[in-house]
C-alpha cells in the first residue's frame, strides 16, 4: 500500500510541474519580442533573388538557428516595387 501511495504521490508532483511550466508558456505566447526585421523585395512577376538579398536571407537564418528560442517568419506580399538590386553584404 506504500509504495502505490509513494508512486501516486510522485505522479501528482510531475503532473504538477507540468501544469506549472503548460501554464507559463501559454500565459506568455503573445509575448514575441521582435529582434530584427529584415525586407527583401522581389522583382515585379518574378520568383528568383539577386545574390544580396538571397545571402541575406541565408545570414539571417543561420544566426536564428544558433540562437536557442529564436524564429524566424517569413511573410510575402506582392508589390510593384523595383527589384533590389544591391550585391554587398
Amino acid at each position: 500500500m506504500a509504495d502505490a501511495r509513494s508512486r501516486a504521490d510522485a505522479a501528482m508532483t510531475k503532473a504538477e510541474g507540468v501544469d506549472t511550466r503548460l501554464t507559463r508558456l501559454w500565459s506568455n505566447r503573445y509575448n514575441q519580442k521582435t529582434a530584427d526585421t529584415l525586407e527583401v523585395y522581389f522583382g515585379f512577376d518574378k520568383a528568383e533573388l539577386t545574390d544580396g538579398p538571397r545571402r541575406l536571407c541565408w545570414v539571417s537564418s543561420r544566426s536564428c538557428r544558433a540562437t536557442p528560442r529564436s524564429w524566424l517568419s517569413w511573410v510575402a506580399t506582392r508589390t510593384r516595387r523595383a527589384p533590389w538590386t544591391t550585391t554587398t553584404v
